[in-house]
């Protein structure tokens, strides 16, 4: 999905930062290389999950490039694994990673996992949920 409009877009120094700090495995005396770092990410998807085919989920230096210039901000769960364990860090906010989800602006209807015409958590005019029946179809609310 294209990115919103009004996004800002900044690059993401704790994971440069993170990359930096770690030294080449295949070159003595140099940092770690993005392709280095990708190479490890990709080895730890293997070790993470060793009874799933994530092959899907397979990074190169291209998207390690895209995550520190800030293009990507939020990757999958299996990928984010991956990168604490490389980096050794304990969260996904140590390695500069958030959900980029706009929660202040009032959400389209054609967002993909939004259901239309239901009310706001912030909307104070709504009723409280709890007396609004909601029917669920084939994991829908109707």
């Amino acid at each position: 999905m294209p990115r919103h409009p009004d996004t800002q877009i900044t690059p993401n120094a704790q994971l440069a930062d993170k990359r930096a700090g770690l030294p080449s495995p295949r070159r003595p005396g140099q940092r770690m290389s993005r392709t280095e770092l990708a190479d490890a990410v990709n080895t730890a998807l293997d070790q993470l999950y060793p009874d799933r085919d994530l092959t899907a989920q397979c990074v190169d230096h291209r998207w390690i490039g895209k995550l520190e210039r800030g293009e990507h901000r939020w990757p999958s769960e299996e990928r984010r694994a991956a990168l604490r364990l490389v980096l050794g860090a304990a969260r996904d906010t140590d390695l500069g990673l958030y959900s980029p989800r706009r929660t202040s602006a009032p959400a389209s209807a054609d967002h993909a996992r939004e259901v239309p015409n239901t009310p706001s958590l912030t909307d104070e005019t709504a009723e409280p949920l709890a007396v609004m029946p909601m029917r669920v179809v084939d994991g829908v609310a109707a």
